[in-house]
Protein backbone atom coordinates (compact mmCIF):
# COMPACT_ATOMS: atom_id res chain seq x y z
CA UNK A 1 0.00 0.00 0.00
CA UNK A 2 1.61 3.23 -1.14
CA UNK A 3 0.22 6.72 -0.61
CA UNK A 4 3.24 8.97 -1.10
CA UNK A 5 3.29 12.19 -3.09
CA UNK A 6 5.45 10.90 -5.93
CA UNK A 7 4.81 8.05 -8.32
CA UNK A 8 6.39 4.75 -7.20
CA UNK A 9 9.63 4.27 -9.15
CA UNK A 10 11.44 1.43 -7.38
CA UNK A 11 11.62 -2.17 -8.61
CA UNK A 12 8.92 -4.52 -7.43
CA UNK A 13 11.17 -7.55 -7.86
CA UNK A 14 13.11 -8.19 -4.64
CA UNK A 15 16.18 -9.61 -6.44
CA UNK A 16 16.63 -6.31 -8.30
CA UNK A 17 17.95 -4.78 -5.07
CA UNK A 18 20.84 -7.31 -4.99
CA UNK A 19 21.92 -7.50 -8.65
CA UNK A 20 25.42 -6.18 -7.98
CA UNK A 21 26.20 -8.94 -5.50
CA UNK A 22 26.75 -12.31 -7.17
CA UNK A 23 27.61 -13.87 -3.82
CA UNK A 24 24.13 -13.20 -2.47
CA UNK A 25 22.09 -14.18 -5.54
CA UNK A 26 21.48 -17.78 -4.50
CA UNK A 27 20.26 -16.68 -1.05
CA UNK A 28 17.92 -13.92 -2.17
CA UNK A 29 14.33 -15.08 -2.69
CA UNK A 30 12.85 -14.30 -6.07
CA UNK A 31 9.46 -12.66 -5.62
CA UNK A 32 7.55 -9.60 -6.72
CA UNK A 33 5.87 -7.25 -4.29
CA UNK A 34 2.25 -6.33 -4.82
CA UNK A 35 1.97 -2.57 -5.16
CA UNK A 36 -1.30 -0.86 -4.46
CA UNK A 37 -0.65 2.80 -5.28
CA UNK A 38 -3.55 4.82 -3.87
CA UNK A 39 -2.66 7.77 -6.09
CA UNK A 40 -3.70 5.71 -9.11
CA UNK A 41 -7.04 4.55 -7.65
CA UNK A 42 -10.27 6.52 -8.23
CA UNK A 43 -12.34 7.08 -5.09
CA UNK A 44 -15.31 5.31 -6.69
CA UNK A 45 -13.25 2.12 -6.93
CA UNK A 46 -12.47 2.11 -3.20
CA UNK A 47 -15.15 -0.22 -1.89
CA UNK A 48 -15.72 -2.31 1.20
CA UNK A 49 -16.72 -1.76 4.81
CA UNK A 50 -17.19 1.91 5.66
CA UNK A 51 -14.27 1.87 8.12
CA UNK A 52 -11.98 0.41 5.43
CA UNK A 53 -13.13 2.98 2.86
CA UNK A 54 -12.64 5.86 5.32
CA UNK A 55 -9.17 4.64 6.31
CA UNK A 56 -8.02 4.14 2.70
CA UNK A 57 -9.33 7.54 1.58
CA UNK A 58 -7.67 9.18 4.57
CA UNK A 59 -4.35 7.53 3.68
CA UNK A 60 -4.79 8.55 0.04
CA UNK A 61 -5.30 12.23 0.82
CA UNK A 62 -3.27 12.64 4.02
CA UNK A 63 -0.22 13.98 2.21
CA UNK A 64 -1.98 15.57 -0.78
CA UNK A 65 -4.69 17.61 0.92
CA UNK A 66 -7.10 15.90 3.26
CA UNK A 67 -9.10 18.94 4.37
CA UNK A 68 -11.49 19.09 1.36
CA UNK A 69 -12.30 15.38 1.74
CA UNK A 70 -12.83 15.24 5.51
CA UNK A 71 -16.56 15.96 5.52
CA UNK A 72 -17.28 13.24 2.94
CA UNK A 73 -15.10 10.69 4.77
CA UNK A 74 -16.69 11.45 8.13
CA UNK A 75 -20.22 11.49 6.73
CA UNK A 76 -19.82 7.88 5.61
CA UNK A 77 -18.57 6.85 9.06
CA UNK A 78 -21.45 8.69 10.73
CA UNK A 79 -23.89 5.99 9.69
CA UNK A 80 -22.18 3.38 11.90
CA UNK A 81 -23.23 2.80 15.53
CA UNK A 82 -20.78 4.06 18.15
CA UNK A 83 -19.75 1.23 20.46
CA UNK A 84 -16.47 0.78 22.35
CA UNK A 85 -14.65 -0.67 19.32
CA UNK A 86 -15.84 2.19 17.12
CA UNK A 87 -14.86 4.68 19.81
CA UNK A 88 -11.34 3.17 19.91
CA UNK A 89 -11.12 3.28 16.10
CA UNK A 90 -12.27 6.91 15.99
CA UNK A 91 -9.73 7.86 18.62
CA UNK A 92 -6.87 6.40 16.55
CA UNK A 93 -8.41 7.70 13.32
CA UNK A 94 -8.71 11.28 14.55
CA UNK A 95 -5.18 11.19 16.00
CA UNK A 96 -3.85 10.00 12.64
CA UNK A 97 -5.72 12.76 10.81
CA UNK A 98 -4.28 15.40 13.14
CA UNK A 99 -0.73 14.06 12.97
CA UNK A 100 -0.46 13.06 9.29
CA UNK A 101 -3.10 15.17 7.56
CA UNK A 102 -1.04 17.87 5.91
CA UNK A 103 -2.55 21.24 6.76
CA UNK A 104 -5.37 19.81 8.92
CA UNK A 105 -5.65 21.61 12.25
CA UNK A 106 -7.71 20.54 15.22
CA UNK A 107 -10.32 23.20 14.40
CA UNK A 108 -10.62 21.90 10.82
CA UNK A 109 -11.35 18.40 12.07
CA UNK A 110 -13.88 19.73 14.59
CA UNK A 111 -15.70 21.69 11.87
CA UNK A 112 -15.71 18.68 9.54
CA UNK A 113 -17.19 16.50 12.30
CA UNK A 114 -19.90 19.08 12.96
CA UNK A 115 -20.73 19.68 9.29
CA UNK A 116 -20.88 15.94 8.58
CA UNK A 117 -23.55 15.63 11.28
CA UNK A 118 -21.41 13.10 13.09
CA UNK A 119 -22.64 14.13 16.55
CA UNK A 120 -21.71 11.02 18.52
CA UNK A 121 -18.09 11.24 17.44
CA UNK A 122 -17.85 14.79 18.77
CA UNK A 123 -17.33 13.40 22.28
CA UNK A 124 -14.44 11.21 21.07
CA UNK A 125 -12.93 14.17 19.24
CA UNK A 126 -13.21 16.44 22.29
CA UNK A 127 -11.40 13.84 24.42
CA UNK A 128 -8.58 13.71 21.87
CA UNK A 129 -8.44 17.49 21.58
CA UNK A 130 -8.11 17.74 25.35
CA UNK A 131 -5.36 15.08 25.37
CA UNK A 132 -3.49 16.95 22.63
CA UNK A 133 -3.76 20.23 24.54
CA UNK A 134 -2.38 18.59 27.68
CA UNK A 135 0.44 16.95 25.74
CA UNK A 136 1.26 20.25 24.04
CA UNK A 137 1.28 21.98 27.40
CA UNK A 138 3.59 19.30 28.84
CA UNK A 139 5.93 19.55 25.84
CA UNK A 140 5.93 23.33 26.19
CA UNK A 141 6.83 23.09 29.88
CA UNK A 142 9.68 20.69 29.09
CA UNK A 143 10.97 22.94 26.29
CA UNK A 144 10.80 25.92 28.65
CA UNK A 145 12.76 24.03 31.34
CA UNK A 146 15.35 22.96 28.76
CA UNK A 147 15.85 26.53 27.56
CA UNK A 148 16.00 27.85 31.13
CA UNK A 149 18.63 25.28 32.11
CA UNK A 150 20.67 25.98 28.98
CA UNK A 151 20.58 29.74 29.56
CA UNK A 152 21.49 29.52 33.24
CA UNK A 153 24.24 26.92 32.74
CA UNK A 154 25.71 28.99 29.94
CA UNK A 155 25.81 32.06 32.19
CA UNK A 156 27.30 30.20 35.16
CA UNK A 157 29.72 27.76 33.51
CA UNK A 158 29.74 28.35 29.78
CA UNK A 159 28.08 25.54 27.87
CA UNK A 160 29.59 23.06 25.45
CA UNK A 161 27.61 21.35 22.69
CA UNK A 162 27.60 17.94 24.44
CA UNK A 163 25.93 19.43 27.54
CA UNK A 164 23.46 21.36 25.36
CA UNK A 165 22.56 18.16 23.46
CA UNK A 166 22.11 16.24 26.70
CA UNK A 167 19.69 18.87 27.98
CA UNK A 168 17.73 18.97 24.71
CA UNK A 169 17.36 15.17 24.77
CA UNK A 170 16.03 15.21 28.34
CA UNK A 171 12.25 14.85 28.28
CA UNK A 172 11.51 14.23 31.95
CA UNK A 173 10.21 17.37 33.64
CA UNK A 174 11.10 16.18 37.16
CA UNK A 175 14.71 15.53 36.15
CA UNK A 176 14.96 18.92 34.44
CA UNK A 177 13.50 20.64 37.52
CA UNK A 178 15.99 18.79 39.74
CA UNK A 179 18.88 19.92 37.52
CA UNK A 180 17.66 23.53 37.70
CA UNK A 181 17.47 23.28 41.51
CA UNK A 182 21.05 21.94 41.67
CA UNK A 183 22.34 24.75 39.49
CA UNK A 184 22.56 27.33 42.24
CA UNK A 185 24.73 25.26 44.63
CA UNK A 186 26.72 23.21 42.11
CA UNK A 187 30.43 23.80 41.65
CA UNK A 188 31.10 21.79 38.47
CA UNK A 189 28.60 21.55 35.63
CA UNK A 190 28.55 17.73 35.96
CA UNK A 191 26.68 18.02 39.29
CA UNK A 192 23.86 19.84 37.52
CA UNK A 193 23.69 17.40 34.60
CA UNK A 194 23.80 14.25 36.76
CA UNK A 195 19.98 13.98 37.21
CA UNK A 196 19.59 13.91 33.42
CA UNK A 197 21.47 10.59 33.14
Amino acid sequence: LYHGLRQWRFPLNFTAYFQDSDLLQEYVPDFNSVLYDLNQVDDEKIKGHLIYVAAIKTLKYALRGLKPHLKEILKELGTLPIDERMRAFLSSFFKYILSAGRGVRSEDLGRAIDSAGFKESREVYMTIAEELKLEGKREGEIANDQQTLIRLLDKKFGLNSAARDKILKADNKKKLDRAIDLLFDAKPIDEVLKPLD
